[in-house]
């Protein structure tokens, strides 16, 4: 698999080789590719969208981040998307209880789907479930990705087998 590239809250990383990983609560991890082959990338989006005038780098936002990864992998406005790859993880309700905090996970969800499906982007969903959060990794080489679930109160360690995919290079 090689090399680890770790994302952050609200980060973007692109790659040639190794394997992109981010643990994700309510938030949503949004990794594309094209198909036909270069960089793999992965935006770790924190909200749906910004409230009124925020600056707008980086992927603190799906609204944002989504164009702003796609820039990162040397996509051009105007150019065509077809032929591009994508998975979206994360969305869980990460507190017991808090209904707000599940109000995140799900509007970004919504927020990822609504932009990837207006852009016409092929993509596999792969939501946490319930209150439990999950690592995503994607492999920049093979295009393979997986989506574990953290099991409660345990951290990264103990993770558990949830979904595993590809949509094709």
């Amino acid at each position: 698999m090689g090399e680890i590239h770790r994302v952050r809250m609200g980060e973007i990383a692109c790659g040639e080789s190794g394997v992109l990983h981010t643990i994700l609560g309510s938030c949503v991890g949004i990794a594309l590719w094209r198909k036909d082959g270069g960089p793999v990338g992965l935006a770790h989006c924190v909200l749906p969208e910004p409230m009124g005038e925020m600056e707008n780098k980086g992927a603190r936002f799906v609204s944002t981040g989504v164009p702003n990864l796609l820039r990162a992998l040397g996509w051009r406005q105007g150019e065509s998307l077809r032929g591009w790859r994508g998975v979206v993880a994360g969305g869980a309700k990460s507190l017991e209880g808090a209904q707000a905090n599940w109000e995140v996970g799900r509007l970004n969800l919504e927020a990822a789907r609504k932009a990837l499906d207006e852009l016409g982007i092929r993509y596999e969903l792969m939501p946490a479930t319930g209150h439990r959060g999950c690592v995503l990794e994607v492999d920049c080489v093979s295009r393979r990705y997986r989506a574990e679930a953290l099991e409660a109160n345990e951290g990264e360690g103990a993770r558990r087998k949830q979904n595993r995919g590809t949509t094709g290079k």
